[in-house]
């Protein structure tokens, strides 16, 4: 045999070696659950349901995807009560499943640094109605992000107009 049929029945072997490996990873792992997943039940009680005070909505904007991965869409509400001002997801919210998510206020746009950000704590659901509390200065951030921690990933974004 010469040594340009050696060079390729070795590279050919070295290709289906690489691709029997990678097709048993992939039969093996394709339906498996990530091992970090953030699931929470949501209590879905409408902010001033148990008032006789009605909230006041006062800015409503919607989620936008980071890309085909990181994704999010729908409503979100900053509505004031006598409680407060909170931060109101609708029914028609809903981000890609992701590992250890969480609400953050940013003062920057979207698509910028966090910055000097404030966690509004674990993302509850990731579709559905939910309520944040807001901090008092709500007021000066302008992006609601919902990040992924343990990658430092931008899930999606709702700029605060």
């Amino acid at each position: 045999m010469t040594k340009k049929k050696i060079g390729i029945i070795t590279s050919i072997g070295c290709l289906v070696l690489i691709f029997g490996i990678v097709s048993v990873y992939a039969i093996k792992n394709i339906n498996e659950k990530p091992l970090i997943v953030v699931e929470q039940k949501v209590d879905n009680t409408v902010l001033g349901e148990s008032m006789s005070e009605t909230p006041t909505t006062i800015l409503s904007t919607a989620f936008k995807g980071v890309d085909a991965v990181h994704w999010g869409k729908g409503t979100v509400e900053i509505v004031k009560s006598q409680d407060g001002a909170k931060l109101s997801f609708k029914d028609d919210f809903e981000v890609a499943q992701g590992p250890d998510l969480f609400v953050y206020l940013s003062p920057n746009p979207a698509g910028q640094e966090l910055g000097e950000f404030a966690s509004l704590g674990n993302l509850k659901a990731i579709k559905g109605v939910q309520e944040y509390n807001l901090p008092d200065n709500y007021e000066d951030y302008k992006t609601v992000i919902i990040w992924c921690r343990a990658f430092g990933v931008t899930f999606a974004t709702a700029e605060l107009k």
